[in-house]
């Protein structure tokens, strides 16, 4: 359990400070990797400039209308079931209560019913009557359920808060876009190739990663192939992986592509 704490508390430390010193250069490498890729042309196909983009990112958003007590910091790191936003529950909770007791009345209902239809003391519709009342409880009850474990969303991986949509204490709507996240784990790297050399690369094509911002190469392949060309550059987007994850790279640094 040590060891784990430890490991834990060092990838958030690492993460953080990784994310947070490259936002800035990633937005700028983003840009001039989209102005750079409309003419591929004056890429040696040696060697291709391409940008390292989160694997994973989500926009998370919440399933109830409800008062935030609680939202991720910007920037901010956290690991798998964290939690990232708790919702103001005491409707929900006391709808739930309230359901929870109709549930008890409903069971001792039918388990009475059942009792006296053994005794031949009342017929067998009031017996099913009180079972459907019973198993309708139920449902309401899984419902409320659900919906008071709706006020607290949790990470589903490992990442990192890119930004806040909203601010603490406010009231939001169901379904309304709260922050965005993006896993700091897994990277790919994107890029472009001329449309008429396509047919020269295939997926699982061994690839050096050369990385500008940390002046050292790593190890990849091809992953996907786009097969649509883009009309105005007539390119095409290829999909690249890292062989091992290295957690000094970061979502925006510059990738140098070399066929192996």
């Amino acid at each position: 359990m040590k060891n784990k704490t430890l490991h834990s508390i060092k990838f958030i430390l690492s993460a953080f400070f990784i994310f947070v010193s490259g936002v800035t250069q990633a937005q700028q490498n983003q840009d001039r990797y989209f102005t750079q890729a409309l003419d591929p042309f004056n890429e040696s196909l040696s060697e291709i400039q391409g940008l390292v983009t989160p694997k994973h990112e989500a926009t998370i958003s919440g399933e109830l209308a409800a008062r935030i007590l609680f939202i991720a910091p910007e920037l901010s790191t956290f690991l798998k079931n964290d939690s990232l936003i708790n919702l103001e529950c005491k409707l929900y909770e006391a709808e739930r209560d309230i359901v929870e007791s109709n549930l008890s009345i409903a069971e001792i209902e039918y388990k009475k019913n059942r009792e006296l239809l053994s005794r031949r003391a009342i017929g067998e519709n009031e017996v099913a009557i009180s079972k459907a009342e019973f198993e309708k409880a139920q449902s309401e009850y899984r419902i409320t359920k659900i919906n008071t474990n709706r006020c607290e969303i949790k990470a589903p991986f490992n990442g990192s808060v890119s930004e806040v949509l909203v601010n603490q204490y406010e009231f939001v709507q169901k379904h309304q876009a709260l922050l965005k996240i993006i896993n700091l784990e897994e990277f790919l790297v994107q890029f472009l190739i001329p449309n008429e050399s396509a047919m020269n690369y295939q997926p699982n094509q061994k690839l050096d990663i050369y990385i500008e911002e940390l002046k050292e190469s790593f190890l990849g392949k091809v992953q996907f192939i786009d097969q649509a060309i883009d009309p105005s550059s007539q390119t095409i987007k290829v999909i690249a992986v890292f062989n091992e994850h290295n957690p000094l790279i970061t979502p925006g640094m510059t990738a140098i592509v070399s066929w192996q």
